[in-house]
């Protein structure tokens, strides 16, 4: 924190003492980690200063990362959203917005940087959202009709956005470095896939790496049927095959109903890698029509699975014995990535699709064989140089 500018050298202090405090007890509240009723207050009055702001303590880190990056040739800036819940038992906390229930807190939306092997590099970027007005509580069918009219400026996924064109900065600045932006499947936004990539007069460009959410439409001038993603690169040949070994998973509580957080036993299964590049059909949006995009599309599709490591028979959801190749496409995940890759990524780990932490994925077109961890049916991607 030698670096941090508050506008006040004693506020620049405080903030070092504070972060040396916090930071050697992060399992105590303020006042526990102060030591003292003195520097719990001056602690209190810090954090009420309007001169401390959120993007003036992040400087610093964000710089010294920056600096860290230059050293590699290729960086992941892997972006997501996290809650911090800021709950009292007995009384609201002043200041906090809405969460998507009764709770109280703040969203917290992060860029993080991490080398090919999964180390850390620190934090590239980071914006807070507090939903002070709250959550509007409107039916699925009226709020799906107000976000389609609305610009993306005025919408919470604005954030995601914001981070690319942040990783497209990243990017300018580190001439020897090649960034690639990794994205779960919240970022599949329209604006985001036909968003330059090239900052101003600028030769360096952003790569980027989203799982797809949407089977979106693809441009088919002159057909009179439409066609989409999915479809068109599970048509595709299977580049190749590759086995995973799926953990087991708990439920944190016994009435989930999201897949993504069921109970899971162990088991294996081989998945089909596929790979096409498409041009997909621009959405309607009330501000003006918008240019189409075109990109390259890896998609994997469960093919068999094995008997659980544990116990006897076959998982009820794998299907194994289905003839139906359809039906194990269905259940395929779909990567989304620029067209034009200059720099192909030799050895690189990013999170797949369906939640599959992080596969080894190789320009090779061999089977590749990993261990996944309990996030998910992982579904592999070949970064390779498109032809």
């Amino acid at each position: 924190m030698a670096s941090v500018d508050l506008g006040d050298e004693r506020l620049d202090q405080r903030s070092a003492m504070l972060l040396s405090s916090l930071g050697n007890r992060p399992n105590l509240s303020i006042p526990s980690a102060c030591g003292g009723r003195a520097e719990m207050v001056a602690a209190y009055r810090f954090f009420d200063n309007d001169n401390v702001r959120f993007d003036k303590l992040l400087a610093p880190h964000v710089q010294r990362t920056l600096q860290r990056l230059a050293e590699h040739p290729v960086a992941l800036l892997v972006n997501d959203t996290t809650e911090i819940e800021l709950m009292r038992p007995q009384q609201p906390v002043e200041g906090a917005g809405q969460l998507n229930d009764s709770r109280q807190g703040v969203l917290l939306h992060v860029l993080h940087a991490y080398t090919p092997d999964g180390t850390p590099q620190g934090t590239a970027a980071a914006q807070y959202l507090n939903r002070t007005d709250g959550v509007c509580d409107a039916p699925k069918a009226h709020k799906e009709r107000s976000r389609k009219r609305k610009p993306i400026e005025q919408k919470e996924s604005m954030r995601w956005l914001a981070d690319l064109r942040q990783a497209r900065e990243i990017a300018g600045k580190l001439p020897q470095t090649q960034c690639i932006y990794v994205a779960d499947s919240e970022a599949d936004i329209y604006e985001l896939l036909c968003e330059p990539r090239k900052l101003g007069e600028s030769d360096k460009e952003i790569d980027w790496l989203i799982r797809a959410c949407q089977n979106r439409a693809l441009a088919c001038e002159g057909e009179s049927e439409h066609r989409y993603l999915r479809e068109q690169v599970l048509a595709s040949p299977p580049l190749y095959e590759m086995e995973l070994l799926i953990r087991a998973r708990q439920a944190k509580t016994q009435v989930e109903e999201r897949a993504r957080r069921k109970k899971r036993d162990s088991r294996s299964a081989r998945v089909e890698v596929r790979a096409a590049t498409v041009t997909l059909r621009p959405p309607w949006r009330q501000e003006g029509k918008l240019p189409q995009a075109s990109l390259q599309c890896c998609a994997g599709a469960r093919v068999q699975s094995a008997c659980r490591r544990r116990g006897c028979g076959m998982d009820p959801g794998d299907h194994a014995a289905d003839p139906d190749a359809g039906a194990g496409a269905a259940r395929g995940g779909v990567l989304l990535r620029p067209l034009e890759h200059r720099n192909p990524v030799q050895d690189v780990e990013v999170g797949m699709p369906h939640r599959a932490a992080a596969v080894r994925a190789c320009r090779s077109n061999h089977p590749l064989h990993g261990v996944v961890s309990d996030r998910g049916v992982a579904n592999a991607v070949c970064l390779s140089q498109c032809p």
